[in-house]
């Protein structure tokens, strides 16, 4: 009559490699404590819609919850269609890691800006 929920990520059918790039898709969990810490301060703001406030509150500290159905989701997927569920691990990494990158090149673009107007302040005051 009833029966009982098992998660598909944790089953034998599934291989071990795959459940290893199936972790990929948690790895934005690591950053989830600074945004924690990060969204005390929506509540900054006393001219905020408290409403509006909480609704991001929690959209944005469930995060988490989402990834864990997208994990469980793709190892559903993986038995289903084998190559899919490698391209949303994949996906996810790819995205962090253009992220990464693109905030790594700004920083620097702004770092060797603000050393060159430095430079350009010190010649003309010389």
């Amino acid at each position: 009559m009833y029966k009982k929920f098992r998660l598909t990520v944790f089953s034998k059918e599934i291989p071990k490699k795959f459940k290893w790039i199936n972790c990929l898709i948690l790895l934005p969990i690591v950053f989830w404590p600074m945004i924690f810490f990060a969204s005390i301060f929506f509540f900054d703001d006393p001219n905020a819609n408290e409403a509006v406030v909480w609704s991001l509150f929690f959209g944005v500290n469930l995060y988490p919850c989402c990834l864990l159905l997208l994990f469980e989701l793709n190892a559903r997927i993986y038995k289903r269609f084998k190559y899919l569920g490698y391209i949303i691990p994949f996906a996810i990494a790819g995205f962090l890691t253009f992220q990464i990158i693109k905030m790594y090149i700004r920083y620097k673009i702004n770092v060797s800006n603000a050393a060159a107007l430095y430079s350009v302040l010190n010649f003309t005051n010389a």
